[in-house]
């Protein structure tokens, strides 16, 4: 496969053995529903034995009267929880300067199969939808593992163009969703602050879990630029020319202010909000969400 290998996904396996799933996924969807939990309203499945970190709330007492040991009771839930990823498949998403190895999307669809892979091995249905004004790209659900093929099949063969996340488009795809579900977004966020601001408003009232993980090329904070220089919009393909020196300060002050404006509007939603760099090793990233 072209986005995960061979040994990314055996360690992600080995989380198991680390107590690594609970962190995993809560980074995910805050708690939310999994295959298994330990919820009293929920059939009872077996008793496992207690080690230091398990909820003590479910500690059966009365087993350990009988054989000195503590048990806890481990519980099926009704429903496992869908997790729908969004890729951003805009055109912006295809940038990629000379400190990275890969493009944002290339970036972001690595990162993508890890959390996959992961939410796959946990038995939870996942499905993938690559969204642009230019694509508009799908699977079904399914919770086995070999559907991270059918994802990888699916990223390979889009090429990033177009605006990004087009709101009637998005709104479409929200509306399909159940309320046993998570959405997981991955995207530049070159929007203005208009279309930022309706796509807020249409993760948020659909009422599901929500996480986004901003992916930004380092050079896009900071440019290099020297004299005078030729841009072009990767979405809408217009050219400009601009004096570099002269736009450069005013540049990042926009910039980190634009920066500033995502991380405050999910916060004061409530959404996770991860911003990660396509320079960042891939296990690097993934960790720091996790410790976040």
């Amino acid at each position: 496969m072209k986005f995960i290998d061979a040994l990314t996904i055996i360690k992600i396996k080995s989380f198991k053995n680390k107590n690594f799933p609970l962190q995993f996924s809560g980074v995910l969807d805050g708690g939310h529903l999994s295959n298994f939990s330990c919820a009293r309203s929920q059939e009872f499945t077996e008793y496992k034995q207690y080690v230091q970190g398990n909820d003590t709330r479910f500690i059966d007492w009365k087993v350990y009267a009988r054989k000195d040991k503590l048990f806890i009771k481990r519980h099926l839930q009704e429903k496992a929880l869908k997790r729908n990823f969004i890729i951003d498949a805009s055109g912006s998403m295809a940038f990629k300067s000379g400190a990275s190895s890969g493009s944002k999307w290339e970036y972001a669809a690595r990162l993508f199969m890890a959390f996959a892979c992961h939410t796959l091995i946990k038995n939870d249905p996942s499905s993938l939808f690559c969204l642009s004004q230019s694509n508009d790209e799908k699977t079904g659900f399914s919770n086995r593992l070999n559907q991270l093929i059918v994802f990888d099949d699916l990223l390979s063969k889009i090429i990033p163009q177009g605006v990004s996340l087009p709101p009637a488009r998005l709104k479409d795809y929200l509306r399909t969703l159940d309320n046993n579900s998570a959405i997981v977004f991955f995207s530049d966020l070159m929007l203005d602050y208009a279309h930022f601001d309706e796509v807020i408003k249409l993760i948020t009232a659909k009422k599901i879990k929500a996480t986004v993980f901003h992916i930004i090329d380092r050079q896009e904070k900071e440019l290099s630029w020297r004299g005078q220089v030729s841009v072009k919009d990767m979405e809408t393909f217009q050219e400009m020319s601009l004096s570099g020196e002269t736009i450069r300060r005013e540049y990042k002050k926009e910039f980190d202010k634009w920066l500033g404006y995502c991380r405050e509007s999910f916060s004061v939603k409530k959404i996770p909000y991860f911003c990660c760099y396509s320079d960042m090793p891939l296990e690097k990233a993934i960790e720091k969400y996790i410790l976040s």
